[in-house]
């Protein structure tokens, strides 16, 4: 499928030779100082858990950019020099998350809502019970369901 991107024939050639076939092209832009990819990986898997909590929970009020804003201040205190704002937008973007997303779907909500260890007893019990009566399984000697 043509997508309308041309790459130069100079450019596949340095990245075969750099042994890069293959791989997504390297980011644009200077490199963070300010944080390690190992430490920025680690604050998008956290920030992307906060948000979906959140958003779970019903709270989605906690997630606005202002109030990211301040949480991210708060965290990243020690740190000189670090814009808020501008992690913030790599936050996000790293992570895909829909800040306006904050409502449970109704079919999740059920499906929560019905799983509970009264319920899937009855459902494994149930199960036991018809795999037997149609003749799938049948209990050995010591009552076990084979």
């Amino acid at each position: 499928e043509k997508t309308g991107i041309e790459i130069g024939k100079r450019t596949i050639e340095n990245a075969v030779a750099d042994g890069r076939a293959g791989l997504s092209p390297p980011k644009q832009g200077r490199p963070s100082t300010l944080f390690s990819d190992e430490q920025f990986e680690n604050m998008v898997n956290a920030f992307e858990s906060f948000i979906k909590i959140q958003q779970l929970n019903g709270m989605a009020g906690k997630v606005t950019s202002s109030k990211l804003k301040q949480l991210l201040k708060e965290c990243t205190n020690p740190v000189v020099g670090c814009d808020c704002s501008s992690l913030l937008s790599r936050l996000l973007n790293a992570a895909s998350i829909d800040l306006k997303s904050g409502k449970i779907n109704n079919a999740e909500e059920r499906r929560v809502r019905w799983t509970t260890y009264s319920n899937l007893k009855s459902w494994f019990d149930n199960w036991q019970r018809d795999l037997i009566e149609f003749g799938f399984a049948h209990k050995d000697a010591d009552g076990k369901v084979i």
